[in-house]
């Protein structure tokens, strides 16, 4: 049996979810372990709808029983297998070996070799949601560009010298605008870089964290180009809406020290 655990935020659960189609592309079937259900009203709750990637999810009954059976140390040992980040080179190469009668994949999989070849059923699932659909169909204002500012939950801000070089380097697009989307709109507003900016957009008013984080996404898609921070929800709004005209800016390295395979020939590097 394979599980793949759902958590962490929107863009981490999307790299979950292509994990698992990309386990189900290998000739296994997964099910997915999501940790905060739709009810949840964490910063963390699962947004998405599993039945529209032809996924299975382990019930309520299935996640009482194993942690019944794993809280006995025999059987735990026996039985359960749990393969974290630390292994993602052997499972790249198809070699793990601790594998067990069940085998539960935690970790955030941000690596284009589980991306690229699921894709095309990835989006044909993703876009089952309407509202991504509409956003996804509209023709963007030629020059728009999303920027992208992730400040509150975030423990390494990117330097403001890399949004003011990114800028600078999108400048040349013809037609350049640009809208902000951010978790601080006080900051941003509070920086002379961004007096440009047509809009800057924050976290709505609503109390539904799911309900203001899909709206954001959506709108998100409706732009030609892309100034994305280090967050795997700008990531995907940029891999999801791109098209061939895109110009797609990013941060190098992702995180200090470290730079996941994520990133594409034809985007456009920005030293940090």
């Amino acid at each position: 049996m394979y599980i793949v655990d759902i958590m962490g935020g929107f863009g981490n659960q999307l790299f979950q979810i292509c994990f698992a189609l990309y386990l189900k592309k290998e000739g296994k079937k997964p099910f997915i372990y999501i940790i905060n259900p739709h009810d949840n009203s964490d910063h963390n709750v699962y947004m998405l709808e599993e039945e529209n990637f032809n996924l299975s999810t382990v019930g309520s009954f299935s996640k009482s029983l194993i942690r019944n059976l794993k809280s006995i140390p025999i059987i735990n040992d026996k039985i359960f297998s749990v393969i974290n980040q630390d292994s993602m080179e052997e499972i790249k190469a198809n070699n793990i070996s601790n594998m067990k009668l069940v085998n539960s994949y935690n970790g955030f999989w941000q690596d284009k070799l589980f991306v690229d070849p699921v894709l095309d059923e990835f989006k044909t699932g993703f876009f089952k949601n309407e509202m991504f659909n509409d956003s996804i169909k509209k023709v963007p204002i030629k020059g728009s560009t999303m920027l992208h500012i992730r400040r509150g939950d975030h423990q390494a801000y990117l330097p403001l010298d890399y949004y003011k070089d990114a800028i600078k380097e999108a400048g040349r697009i013809n037609n350049f605008n640009y809208d902000i989307y951010t978790d601080d709109p006080e900051w941003v507003k509070s920086q002379g870089i961004f007096n440009n900016a047509k809009n800057v957009y924050g976290p709505s008013k609503e109390s539904n964290i799911q309900s203001d984080t899909l709206n954001t996404f959506a709108r998100m898609l409706t732009y030609e180009n892309f100034i994305i921070s280090n967050s795997t929800f700008s990531w995907w709004a940029a891999k999801l809406s791109e098209r061939k005209e895109s110009k797609i800016f990013y941060p190098y390295p992702h995180w200090p020290n470290y730079q996941p395979d994520i990133f594409y020939d034809n985007w456009i590097r920005i030293n940090r």
